[in-house]
């Protein structure tokens, strides 16, 4: 007897599950021959022309943003629920089925299009293929997946801490809102949900992310509802922060140090700092794609820290003939200006014709003055000079540089 009882559960089960499909399979027949041939015939309600459709639209996978195309691409799915009452039974004919799966090709489908697509060659195959759920009230549940190519206009003043606002517009193309009334289900995704609709490795990180019914012509008669879908992205910044960030920092860091070296190692440093800085603006140019709306605050910032360091050129010659110069004399009210205020906000140090006094060379080489070389004295108050028009233009390109900051990333 023991068994017996497995076989009879398992025998029951069969059939059962049997007896299941067999109506199943009847449902669909049935459901299948009082169908209308034309798909394209839309489903009413009695005394309205309007078909009511629910849509819940969900992210999967940001795929990217191309920057060149201004191409921004989704992996998701997007859930349709409509009536259509010439799919109703009842269920105490079909042993109590409340549901049943429909290929998508015998129904109808709102098919929900984008508006602002950039690939419309590839429009017709948005959708993936899909089955229709039919609930024995008439209400239909179409579940398909979707990949997605939007126009997104990108502005890349902050890159590379750029976010740009996209969104996907999909609507019914072929009917009005008078004919089609679009709900959207669920607007807004709560901000501790939003990671569940990125990818951390991705270079894009999904800031916001809401649906909307959109209506363009609000003062219209015949209203054309659609559903808009935002999303707001933002450029994950760390791999940008060693390519670009850091060397710009550094060429900063040598166009304000050539003002404190010695003269002998300043036209060496100028030098390796001008090629730097032009290799890395082609090395701009290759990672920012052109735009013609403003050009980015990193690149104007390199390009003034260029034009800088080419006059810090200028300026070193300059300095250089002054702390050489010993054949002619000091103007005496130069010398009273260098040794008076001026002098005290460059942080001179004051010599004396009598007594001994240390000066440096652009701060590192000290020179000995000594009273009774004349010479030498002629030449250290040159130096002294020299030393000041370099102060003088650290704290002027100081100043400049601080302002470029302003205004480029203000």
């Amino acid at each position: 007897m023991k068994y017996i009882y497995p076989f009879l559960i398992t025998f029951t089960v069969t059939i059962a599950a049997l007896d299941t499909t067999d109506y199943e399979s009847k449902l669909r027949d049935d459901l299948v021959a009082k169908l209308p041939k034309d798909v394209r015939s839309r489903p009413i309600h009695i005394n309205t022309n309007i078909t009511n459709l629910l849509v819940y639209v969900g992210i999967s996978h940001i795929i990217g943003l191309d920057a060149k195309t201004e191409t921004f691409s989704i992996n998701g799915w997007m859930w349709h629920s409509w009536n259509d009452q010439r799919v109703v039974w009842d269920r105490a004919n079909y042993g109590g089925l409340d549901r049943v799966r429909l290929p998508e090709n015998i129904l109808w489908k709102p098919k929900l299009l984008p508006y602002n697509s950039a690939r419309f060659s590839d429009i017709d195959s948005l959708y993936s293929p899909s089955l229709i759920i039919a609930h024995y009230d008439g209400t239909l549940t179409w579940v398909p997946a979707f990949t997605s190519h939007t126009i997104c206009p990108m502005d890349f003043r902050w890159f590379p801490y750029d976010q740009h606002d996209c969104y996907i517009e999909l609507g019914a193309w072929m009917y009005s809102g008078l004919e089609v009334n679009i709900t959207v289900a669920g607007r807004q995704i709560p901000e501790s949900e939003l990671l569940d609709y990125g990818d951390v490795n991705n270079e894009w990180e999904l800031v916001q992310f809401y649906r909307e019914r959109y209506n363009p012509y609000p003062e219209s008669t015949y209203s054309w509802h659609s559903v808009r879908i935002h999303f707001q992205v933002r450029r994950r910044a760390p791999y940008y922060q060693l390519t670009l960030i850091l060397p710009i920092v550094i060429a900063i860091f040598l166009c304000l140090v050539v003002f404190w070296i010695p003269a002998s190692m300043k036209s060496t440093v100028i030098i390796f700092n001008l090629l730097h800085l032009t290799l890395f603006i082609c090395h701009i140019y290759w990672v920012i794609p052109r735009s013609g709306s403003e050009a980015p605050a990193i690149l104007i910032l390199t390009s003034n820290t260029l034009a800088l360091t080419g006059v810090s050129l200028l300026l070193t010659i300059i300095t250089v003939y002054l702390s050489q110069r010993s054949d002619e004399s000091f103007p005496p009210f130069m010398q009273n200006l260098l040794a008076g205020w001026l002098g005290l906000i460059l942080c001179l140090r004051k010599t004396s014709p009598n007594v001994g006094a240390r000066l440096s060379d652009t701060d590192n080489v000290e020179v000995e003055v000594v009273s009774s070389d004349k010479s030498t004295a002629k030449q250290t108050s040159w130096m002294l000079l020299a030393t000041a028009v370099d102060r003088f233009f650290f704290i002027v390109y100081l100043i400049t540089i601080f302002i470029t900051l302003i205004v480029a990333f203000a």
